[in-house]
C-alpha cells in the first residue's frame, strides 16, 4: 500500500506503522508499542504519534546487532539486516515526505521548520534529513522579508553542505544538495562537490554535466559541449529510467548517421514502457517526421500507457499547436481515465491534470471548453492550488470579479503563488482600492521571483494616470531598481511594458533603463568574443550569429549594455516608423544577442517580430527572411518564428499564407515568464499592423476576435478594450469598449485617438454600466476623471 501512495504528496505513512511492523517481525520484549502506550497512560501522559513512530529507530538499532552477527555466521544473505535497512529507509523517507508536505503542499514553512528541529534529535547526521531541512528553509526563503533572507540562506548553506558532505559521492541526495547551493549562487560551496564527485565511477545518469562547474569561453565552448555529450553517452550505459539522456544525444542538430546507429544499439532493448521511447526510436530509425507518424506514436503511447497523463497532454497539444484542431484535442483530454475515476488516480493529481487541460483551452481563446476541465478541478475540492484555480477561473468567466479577487488572495497566501498575488493586486486597483494593492506589492516585490506583481503594478499606474516622469522616478529608487531575480531586474520589465503596450514610448526610455541597470553587463573587451553573466556569477560566451557579424557593426571594444536596453533603443526607432534605422539597430543587436536555434538562447527571440517588420518595410536589407528560412522553426521560440513569417508574407500580400502563420504563432504561445513583450499583445498588435498596411479585413477580424476574447480572460488589461474600440464596426461595442479602456488606462494611445465628444459619451456609458461593480457591491467609485 505504501508503494502505491509513494507519489501522492498528501499521503504520508505514519512511522507508527513501521514500529508496529518491527514488533511483529523482530519483537523486543518490553519495547513494543502496546507496552510503551500503557507506560505513558500509567504516568498520565498522552501518547505522541511522532515520538512513538521514531522509537522505531531505537528498535532498529537494538535489532541490528544480532542481525549483523548472524550475517557473519550462518546467514550469508543477511535477510534480517537487509530488512532492517529497508525499514530504516522507509522511516527516514516518511519524515522527509512529511516535512515536504507541510512546507510545500500546505505552505506552512514555520511549522515544517519546527518539526524538522524536533526530528534533529533522531536524525542529525543523516544526509536525507539534512537535505529535507534545506528544502524546507528554501521554501521559507521564498516568503521571507528581505531583512531575514541572509539568515535563512546561511541555514540553507549549512544543511545543504552537510547533506552533500555526508553523502560522499554521486547520489541523488548529493546532487540535489549541490544544486540547491548552486541555485542560491553559493558557488564556492557547490563547485567542489560537483567537480570532486564527478570523478566517481561509474558516472551516474542523474549527475550534472560539466557546464555546471566549468567556466568556459568561446574558445573552449565547442570542446566543452562535445565532452558533455560524450559524458551523456557514458551515463546512458548506467541509466534505468533516464531516457532524456538518449533523447538529448539523438536531438543534437549536427548528429551523424553513425552516432544514431550507435545510439540505437545502446538503447535496443531498454526503456520499454517509457512514453518517450516511441519518439526516441522514431529519431534513431530516421522515421520521417510526418503528421501520420506523429499521430501514430501519440496513439501508441496512450494505448500502452492509458494512465499516463503526459501521453494525452502531448497528443492534445500537438493537435492544437500544429493542426489547430481544438475539438479533437478536447476529445483526447477527456479520454484520460482519471477524470472518470479520480479516486483511483489520486484526486490531487487529477485536479492538476484538469487545470493543465483547462489552461490549454483558456489561454487559446476557448473559455467554454476550459470550463469543462476547471469544473472537474473545482468539484474535486482537494484544497490544492489546482482546485482553487479551477474555482477562480469559473468565477472569472461568470464575471464574479469580487469572488475572483477574494479567492486569488486566499490562493496566494496559502501557496505563495506569484500569479495569484498579481491577480489580487490588479483587482484591488480596478476596484479603486489602490492602497491594498500597493500594500501587497511592497510585501512581495523583493522575495517572489516573478514579474507578475510588477505587471500588476503597471495596471495600477495606468488606472491612476501616473505620468512616465513619476513612474521612472519610482523605478530609479534604490529599493526598486536594485531588486534582482537571477539575471533580470523586474524594474526593466515594467519600464518596457509601460512604454510598449498601447503607448508611444518615452524618448528617454533607454537612458532610464541604463540607470536601472547601473552598468553595462555584456563584455566585448576582446573582440569578437562577447560574454554575458550567468546566474552562477560566471561569464558565458554567446555564439556568433550567422546573420550579423560583430566586426561589421563597428561597435568599439568595451562593455555593452544588456539586450533589454539595445531593444529599447531599436524599439523607439520602430515606433517612429523609421524602419530603416530600426532594422539597422536590430541587426546590430542580433550580432551580440543572436536569435539562434539553441533553445537556451532564444530568450532574445522576443525582438524577432519587430526586426522582421522593420526589415519587411525597408526592403529586407539584411536578408532576414532568407535567414529564417535557413534555420527553420526556432526551438522554444515557435511563436516568434511563425509571427515573423506572417509579417514577411503578409506585407507581400500573401494573405492566405500569412493567416496560416498567424494561426501557428497563436497556437504556439508559451508562458511570458520574464519576457519584455507580452505575447498576447504582440500577436494582436501585428494583426492590427498588417490590417493597417494592407487594408485586408482578415487581419482586422483576427485582432478583433482575440481582443474581445482576451477581455474575458484578463479583464484588467486595458489594451484589449482599446483595440476593440479601434477595430470594431459596431457603434455600441465601440462605446462600451472605449468606456472601459478609458477607465483602466486614461492614457491609452488608441483610446485617446478618438474625438473628445465620443470619449465623453463613453465615459458616461461606463459610469452607469461599470462591469467591475456587482449589484451588491459598494467597491469603488466608477466616476471617470
Amino acid at each position: 500500500m505504501r508503494r502505491l501512495q509513494e507519489y501522492d504528496q498528501w499521503t504520508v505513512q505514519s512511522n507508527v506503522q513501521v514500529k508496529w511492523q518491527l514488533d511483529q517481525s523482530l519483537p523486543i520484549e518490553g519495547f513494543d508499542l502496546e507496552t510503551k502506550v500503557r507506560n505513558l497512560q500509567a504516568q498520565g501522559k498522552k501518547a505522541d504519534e511522532i515520538e512513538l513512530g521514531m522509537s522505531a529507530l531505537e528498535h532498529i538499532r537494538r535489532a541490528r546487532g544480532p542481525a549483523l552477527q548472524a550475517c557473519k555466521s550462518s546467514h550469508p544473505m543477511c535477510v534480517d539486516a537487509a530488512y532492517l535497512d529497508m525499514l530504516e529507509a522507509n522511516l527516514i523517507s516518511n519524515v522527509v515526505k512529511l516535512l515536504d508536505k507541510t512546507a510545500l503542499s500546505q505552505g506552512n514553512y514555520e511549522r515544517a521548520e519546527k518539526m524538522g528541529e524536533y526530528f534533529s534529535g533522531y536524525l542529525n547526521g543523516n544526509p536525507d534529513y539534512a537535505l529535507a531541512m534545506a528544502n524546507v528553509l528554501n521554501f521559507k526563503l521564498k516568503a521571507a522579508a528581505p531583512e531575514l533572507r541572509q539568515a535563512i540562506i546561511d541555514k540553507i548553506k549549512k544543511q545543504a553542505s552537510l547533506a552533500a558532505y555526508w553523502e560522499q559521492g554521486q547520489t541523488e541526495t548529493s546532487v540535489a544538495a549541490a544544486k540547491l547551493l548552486h541555485g542560491l549562487h553559493l558557488n564556492v560551496e557547490s563547485t567542489p562537490y560537483f567537480s570532486v564527485f564527478a570523478g566517481d565511477l561509474p558516472l551516474r545518469p542523474y549527475w550534472v554535466d560539466r557546464t555546471w562547474y566549468t567556466s568556459f569561453t568561446a574558445r573552449t565552448e565547442a570542446a566543452l559541449l562535445k565532452k558533455t555529450v560524450d559524458e551523456m553517452r557514458v551515463k546512458l550505459n548506467y541509466a534505468q529510467t533516464e531516457i532524456n539522456l538518449a533523447l538529448a544525444i539523438a536531438q543534437q542538430r549536427d548528429v551523424t548517421d553513425a552516432e544514431l546507429k550507435t545510439l540505437k544499439n545502446q538503447v535496443a532493448d531498454r526503456f520499454n514502457g517509457n512514453p518517450s521511447r516511441a519518439d526516441l526510436m522514431a529519431i534513431v530509425d530516421k522515421v520521417p517526421d510526418t503528421e501520420q507518424n506523429r499521430i501514430k506514436n501519440y496513439e501508441l503511447a496512450i494505448r500502452n500507457h492509458p494512465d499516463t497523463w503526459s501521453s494525452y497532454h502531448h497528443y492534445a497539444n500537438y493537435l492544437i499547436s500544429f493542426k489547430n484542431d481544438y475539438r479533437h484535442a478536447k476529445e483526447i483530454f477527456l479520454k484520460y481515465p482519471g477524470f472518470k475515476r479520480p479516486d483511483v488516480h489520486g484526486v490531487v493529481e487529477v485536479s492538476n491534470h484538469a487545470v493543465d487541460a483547462g489552461n490549454t483551452f483558456f489561454w487559446n481563446a476557448y473559455p467554454e471548453d476550459a470550463k469543462i476541465f476547471y469544473k472537474i478541478a473545482a468539484d474535486l475540492d482537494t484544497g490544492s492550488g489546482a482546485s482553487h484555480l479551477g474555482a477562480i477561473r469559473l468565477h472569472l468567466l461568470k464575471g464574479d470579479y469580487e469572488q475572483v479577487s477574494a479567492l486569488s488572495l486566499h490562493n496566494a497566501q496559502r501557496y505563495d503563488i506569484p500569479r495569484s498575488y498579481g491577480d489580487y493586486m490588479a483587482w484591488q486597483f480596478v476596484f479603486g482600492k489602490s492602497q491594498q494593492g500597493w500594500d501587497v506589492f511592497n510585501q512581495i516585490k523583493a522575495r517572489l521571483k516573478s514579474p507578475e506583481a510588477w505587471r500588476a503594478a503597471d495596471i495600477g499606474y495606468r488606472i491612476d494616470q501616473r505620468s512616465w516622469e513619476d513612474i521612472s522616478a519610482w523605478l530609479l529608487k534604490d529599493e526598486i531598481k536594485n531588486i534582482k531575480f537571477g539575471l533580470y531586474k523586474p524594474a526593466m520589465i515594467l519600464a518596457v511594458l509601460h512604454n510598449s503596450v498601447d503607448r508611444m514610448p518615452a524618448a528617454d526610455l533607454p537612458e532610464v533603463m541604463k540607470s536601472i541597470e547601473g552598468k553595462a553587463t555584456g563584455s566585448y573587451r576582446y573582440p569578437p568574443m562577447f560574454t554575458v553573466p550567468t546566474e552562477s556569477g560566471d561569464e558565458v560566451a554567446l555564439p556568433f550569429s550567422p546573420l550579423s557579424s560583430r566586426e561589421n557593426t563597428k561597435i568599439a571594444a568595451g562593455e555593452l549594455w544588456s539586450d533589454s536596453i539595445m531593444f529599447a533603443d531599436a524599439y523607439l526607432s520602430f515606433r517612429k516608423r523609421d524602419y530603416k534605422e530600426a532594422a539597422e539597430k536590430f541587426y546590430k543587436m542580433e550580432a551580440f544577442y543572436p536569435v539562434n536555434y539553441e533553445a537556451s538562447l532564444n530568450r532574445y527571440a522576443y525582438t524577432l517580430p519587430y526586426f522582421s517588420w522593420a526589415s519587411a518595410r525597408s526592403g529586407d536589407p539584411y536578408k532576414l527572411e532568407a535567414y529564417l528560412d535557413k534555420i527553420g522553426v526556432l526551438t522554444s521560440a515557435e511563436h516568434d518564428y511563425y509571427l515573423s513569417k506572417a509579417i514577411f508574407t503578409g506585407v507581400r500580400g500573401e494573405t492566405a499564407k500569412a493567416v496560416q502563420y498567424l494561426t501557428l504563432a497563436f497556437n504556439n504561445r508559451r508562458e511570458n515568464d520574464t519576457r519584455l513583450i507580452l505575447k498576447e499583445f504582440q500577436w494582436a498588435e501585428i494583426c492590427e499592423m498588417l490590417f493597417e498596411a494592407t487594408n485586408d479585413k482578415k487581419y482586422r477580424d483576427l485582432a478583433l476576435k482575440w481582443s474581445k476574447t482576451y477581455q474575458k480572460l484578463n479583464p484588467t488589461y486595458a489594451w484589449a478594450y482599446a483595440m476593440e474600440a479601434k477595430l470594431t464596426s459596431s457603434p455600441e461595442d465601440r462605446l462600451r469598449a472605449l468606456g472601459i479602456a478609458l477607465y483602466l488606462d486614461p492614457g491609452s494611445e488608441r483610446a485617446n485617438a478618438f474625438p473628445e465628444n465620443l470619449k465623453q459619451q463613453a465615459k458616461k456609458w461606463f459610469e452607469s454600466h461599470n462591469p467591475f461593480i456587482r449589484a451588491t457591491g459598494t467597491a469603488k467609485n466608477s466616476k471617470l476623471k
